[in-house]
């Protein structure tokens, strides 16, 4: 089993430096967030280009790292128009370049409601974007992976079956991250069942697994670790994972440089 990092939890760092740093840590590719991830190189619309995308894949392939998804996180309900549609355009670039990074499919959440947008306008509003990304992703073969994340308009695994049921696209896939959607309510006496409920709506579909932990803070509050360092299931999530996705890409995330050893050994004593 091979593991990944959200590129950016090293650092945003200059296109030299990044790949070496994830190597080192002993990942063997990453989640990449161009934005996020590099600095001292311009990645934003319109800047993108097969050069561009085939540089950055080859300083990563020097190190023996891979590029199988790009993040690209949008607020597909922004109430400023204007900042909305430059999101989703930046998003369908990402689209039409994933393959020149050696990338097969793009990651986003969804946004937030808000008071321009409520419930049910919001909902409307974050399928008709979902379908235009997929329409732009069929035409270059490439997977749109939405994550279902607390508090989002995608909150939840249901939500994110109802949006399946409704757009009836091959290219819509699911990212799953148990932490993301056992927030509110289910964490951590819950847990197990949030979990199971995820895997029978979206297992088929899923495409990449998040890698972090939750724990419950002297206030009672949830709060985010590193896996490995909180009380989610861990035993019960890599057991669905191996029945439903073996071999699924995951994805270290909320963990820093001097975590990523320990949170590495954690998940590798699970796929021993």
């Amino acid at each position: 089993m091979e593991f990944g990092l959200l590129a950016h939890c090293v650092g945003q760092q200059p296109l030299d430096t990044l790949p070496r740093l994830v190597a080192e840590h002993g990942f063997k590719y990453v989640q990449l967030a161009l934005a996020k991830a590099l600095s001292g190189v311009d990645t934003g619309l319109g800047k993108l280009s097969p050069g561009l995308a085939n540089a950055v894949a080859e300083e990563f392939d020097k190190y023996g790292v891979k590029i199988p998804v790009l993040g690209c996180y949008i607020d597909m309900v922004n109430p400023n128009e204007e900042a909305r549609r430059y999101g989703i355009d930046r998003f369908k670039e990402h689209i039409r370049m994933a393959r020149h990074f050696g990338a097969a499919f793009v990651d986003t959440e969804t946004g937030h409601v808000s008071e321009k947008y409520p419930s049910e306008a919001a909902w409307e509003l974050t399928r008709r974007t979902v379908e235009e990304l997929l329409e732009e992703a069929e035409k270059w073969g490439v997977i749109v992976a939405v994550e279902p994340a607390n508090g989002h308009i995608i909150g939840t695994a249901r939500d994110w079956r109802r949006l399946h049921d409704e757009v009836k696209s091959s290219h819509l896939a699911a990212v799953i991250d148990p932490c993301n959607i056992l927030r509110d309510k289910e964490f951590p006496h819950d847990q197990d069942e949030g979990i199971r409920e995820a895997f029978r709506l979206m297992g088929d579909h899923i495409v990449l697994a998040h890698c972090k932990d939750l724990y419950v803070d002297a206030d009672g509050k949830v709060k985010e670790t590193f896996a490995g360092n909180g009380t989610l299931n861990y035993p019960l999530f890599v057991e669905l994972l191996k029945q439903h996705k073996p071999h699924v890409h995951m994805t270290f995330e909320s963990v820093a440089p001097h975590e990523m050893a320990e949170a590495l050994r954690f998940m590798k004593s699970h796929f021993a």
